[in-house]
């Protein structure tokens, strides 16, 4: 079993992605999760947010916008080492402002 990376959602009931609809360009998915934290639901937001890009940028798949005008020449994921160089803040610690 995966472990989660967001430690503020429930486990039960499960998450879960459904496709809400397939438009012109692109499927529109949405994630279901849950969490206890309502006071900190941004901050858990926030956390998951970023895990969902960390993963698919662990597996080398773009996240893109709906609305590109092409495919780049070269995947433009960022690896792993260089994923806490400035102006990213250090893992655990909230962007500054």
């Amino acid at each position: 079993m995966l472990r989660p990376r967001t430690a503020a959602l429930r486990r039960e009931p499960k998450p879960v992605v459904v496709q809400r609809a397939l438009s012109d360009f692109y499927v529109d998915y949405r994630l279901y999760a849950y969490t206890d934290d309502a006071a900190g639901r941004l901050r858990v937001l926030a956390a998951l947010h970023g895990n969902i890009q960390d993963a698919f940028n662990e597996f080398g798949v773009q996240i893109l916008s709906p609305h590109y005008l092409g495919d780049p020449a070269h995947p433009a994921v960022v690896p792993k080492e260089k994923w806490h160089l400035a102006p990213a803040p250090p893992a655990g610690r909230p962007p500054k402002g």
